[in-house]
């Protein structure tokens, strides 16, 4: 009846929150871009349309498309695509507020949640960025490459049924401006 042998196993965790503080990020975050990814921008937009209708406020959600941005892969490289698409997230981010949201939500697609905004300043920021990148040049390997873009904005009110309404109302604004653009050029 007395123990012969002594069995102990040791596991260090005082890393265990950096990691999972790394998976939390890894799960919300476009890896090329840093900005956030579909899947945290669809939460975050879920929250805002909750919070409208909560609160009685509204907010605006800028969806941008860059304009020919498969011709830059085409021409360039998928790396010269590539970082037009790091240029545009970054210059979206320095253009907002700390409390906004950008988010890349698809191949060369990108929205905004602006917190509190609304259909003034939605459209405001809209024309400011399409001017922004009429003009913005991406310096890739000694090439510039034009990243302009079209955008449109929707508000959102908190009287939508979910956030699919609010995202097909920012896609027809979007597509309007980019139809717009093509028969004005």
């Amino acid at each position: 009846g007395t123990p012969l042998y002594y069995i102990s196993q040791i596991k260090d965790i005082t890393n265990r929150k950096q990691v999972e503080a790394d998976l939390r990020k890894v799960a919300a975050e476009d890896s090329l871009t840093g900005v956030a990814n579909r899947r945290q921008f669809e939460a975050d937009l879920a929250a805002q349309v909750s919070r409208c209708r909560r609160q009685m406020e509204t907010a605006a959600l800028l969806m941008l498309d860059i304009d020919s941005f498969k011709s830059v892969n085409d021409t360039y490289g998928h790396a010269a695509g590539d970082a037009v698409l790091k240029a545009v997230a970054a210059d979206l981010a320095c253009r907002v507020r700390a409390q906004d949201i950008v988010a890349r939500v698809g191949g060369d697609e990108f929205a905004v949640i602006m917190v509190g905004g609304d259909a003034e300043t939605g459209t405001s920021l809209a024309e400011e960025m399409m001017e922004h990148f009429d003009t913005r040049q991406v310096d890739y390997e000694g090439r510039q490459i034009g990243c302009r873009a079209s955008i449109g904005s929707q508000v959102i009110t908190g009287d939508e049924k979910d956030i699919d309404e609010v995202l097909l109302g920012a896609d027809h604004a979007m597509y309007g401006a980019k139809e717009l653009r093509r028969s004005t050029s």
